[in-house]
């Protein structure tokens, strides 16, 4: 009996020890556990804190403005500057007066464009709400400040640059009507008679050329001008007129620049009429008056 009682006794302190054994454990359990959720909620608002810190600074989203301009009176439409007002960025056209502005954080803005010698021209309330948005805004149209006789003509050579003559005769008329007494007017006729050359049109071409000698007889254009007179002339197959005329102007200014180009276009008209004596001779004149010129060597 008395061993059965220690043998109880012993049972009954063997479980008493288990008994706070596990209680201790479930306390160590529920630190853990505590520990964990509270680095799990710093976690997560570093995480939020991080996430609004990129938004404030405007690093996403961005989005794109595109658009177009054009520069009244004038045949190529870059070098214009936008501005989106109350950032840095900016945006240039090119030729054809497209812009396009990267990288821009979304928001609504006020979009300037500004050329020197033109008027300002803006775009309000231009919004861009998504990541990745291209907005097409409206097309500006910028106008000409002064149009000054200087301002015409060097518009008028933009146009003819790239090609649309029909521009740059309506601006070189333009300097005639407005400025009829300057250098820039007498130039102007000369240009729009050269112009009819180019499109063809040789019977306005002869006229006009013809009109500006009789009215100009002492401008340092004489010499081009009766030099596209003579192939004027010499289209219109007025070949006696076309030879007496680049005769005139190789012997009143054998020196200018088209001198050379006349002597060689004599030869031609000679070959064209089937006198090939007087081809020859004038052929030798460009290889013998103006040796250096590329004319000689075509001869």
């Amino acid at each position: 009996m008395a061993l059965n009682a220690k043998c109880a006794s012993r049972r009954q302190k063997r479980f008493q020890g288990e008994k706070m054994s596990n209680k201790n454990l479930n306390k160590i359990t529920l630190l853990i556990s505590s520990w964990l959720i509270c680095q799990l909620l710093i976690l997560t608002g570093y995480s939020n804190v991080l996430a609004q810190t990129k938004l404030n600074t405007g690093i996403i989203p961005t989005g794109s403005f595109s658009g177009n301009i054009r520069l009244s009176g004038v045949g190529q439409h870059s070098g214009v500057y936008v501005f989106i007002e109350g950032t840095s960025q900016v945006g240039v056209t090119d030729a054809a007066g497209n812009y396009t502005i990267d990288n821009v954080p979304y928001g609504t803005y006020t979009l300037t464009a500004q050329k020197e010698n033109f008027t300002l021209a803006q775009l309000t309330n231009q919004t861009i709400q998504q990541a990745g948005q291209v907005v097409s805004v409206a097309q500006m149209v910028l106008d000409p400040v002064s149009e000054t006789a200087e301002y015409l003509f060097s518009s008028a050579n933009v146009m003819s640059s790239s090609g649309d003559d029909a521009g740059a005769a309506i601006q070189f008329q333009k300097i005639i009507n407005r400025f009829p007494s300057t250098t820039l007017a007498l130039h102007s006729e000369y240009r729009i008679a050269f112009i009819d050359y180019t499109e063809d049109n040789f019977p306005l071409a002869e006229t006009k050329f013809t009109i500006f000698l009789n009215n100009h007889s002492q401008s340092n254009l004489v010499p081009p001008v009766r030099y596209w007179l003579g192939k004027t002339k010499a289209q219109l197959k007025k070949y006696a007129e076309a030879i007496d005329v680049l005769t005139t102007m190789i012997s009143q200014d054998s020196t200018h620049e088209k001198a050379a180009d006349a002597a060689y276009t004599i030869g031609t008209i000679y070959e064209t009429v089937g006198d090939p004596s007087n081809a020859v001779l004038a052929y030798r004149k460009v290889v013998d008056n103006y040796p250096t010129h590329n004319r000689a060597a075509d001869a």
